[in-house]
């Protein structure tokens, strides 16, 4: 049963059986990531001490055996995985262990201060393949999805997690950096919203940088890209624990993205598409 569960998702992930498209080894691992069915949270002990160790990671050019070490004791494993020419850190749990702590992907060398975030990779359909899409398209520094469904620990509303350790932690070493969080919408359930995409700083109050980036990701992609709180009061993501916690790092930019389910299904496919959208993000300075 497992194992079928597990092709189930993975076929749904990947986008296997709609274009022919082969998933590599990232796509295969992310998938089988997801399926995670227990979940335990860290104590403030783990948290701090993982905080710490992304810290390190980011800065890494490798997995030396210390960092490995130090990460195996809180239950982790860190290893280095290839895909095309670039080397990569993965960071997740062992194979078999369904801990739900996440999965976390480090770009190695010359990189943009952006950072992808898939808090409910699993419920918001294809959100997880995306976001490994346009980290793997860009030169984004890292990416973070949930291993856990969102009903047994949403990770975008809970303070103690690694999740949240691993947002810090990039904003204390990406300090002018931008988190980017990709959600999904339904439209039939938001029949007032009128755009493909919401975007949102995670709080009531209008930033310019935001509109200027709605403008040009809608010049860039064609799509309709509405700004939270200005073109739309619908989902703001403002009780976001990321967009929270990164209000204490003021020179960090928390981007949420929301996205119907008609642009992911469209998405996960179309490289044109990925490729705009990962120009605008890792062009743009927000300061």
């Amino acid at each position: 049963m497992v194992a079928v569960v597990v092709m189930f998702l993975l076929s749904i992930l990947t986008g296997v059986g709609g274009d022919g498209t082969k998933p590599t080894a990232l796509h295969d691992e992310l998938a089988r990531a997801i399926t995670n069915q227990s979940y335990r949270a860290p104590t403030e002990a783990e948290f701090a001490a993982a905080k710490e160790l992304f810290k390190k990671t980011f800065k890494a050019s490798g997995a030396t055996p210390e960092l490995k070490a130090e990460w195996g004791r809180l239950g982790f494993e860190l290893r280095e995985v290839s895909h095309g020419k670039e080397m990569f850190l993965l960071l997740a749990a062992p194979h078999g262990s369904d801990a739900g702590v996440g999965w976390y992907l480090f770009r190695v060398g010359k990189t943009v201060p952006v950072a992808i975030q898939t808090p409910h990779a699993r419920n918001d359909v294809h959100t997880g393949l995306i976001g490994l899409e346009l980290f793997l398209v860009g030169p984004f520094r890292a990416y973070a999805a949930s291993t856990i469904t969102r009903h047994k620990a949403d990770m975008a509303h809970l303070d103690l997690t690694y999740f949240q350790a691993f947002t810090v932690a990039f904003a204390e070493t990406c300090n002018t950096g931008m988190v980017v969080q990709l959600h999904g919408f339904d439209a039939a359930r938001y029949k007032d919203i009128s755009g493909q995409i919401v975007a949102s700083a995670g709080t009531d109050k209008p930033l310019p940088w935001l509109g200027a980036l709605t403008r040009r990701m809608a010049k860039a992609t064609s799509l309709r890209v509405l700004a939270y709180p200005d073109d739309t009061r619908r989902l703001g993501g403002t009780t976001n624990a990321q967009a929270t916690a990164l209000r204490q790092h003021v020179h960090c930019r928390f981007l949420h993205l929301e996205l119907s389910r008609e642009l992911r299904d469209r998405l996960v496919k179309d490289k044109r598409l990925q490729r705009e959208i990962v120009n605008v993000l890792a062009d743009f300075d927000p300061s």
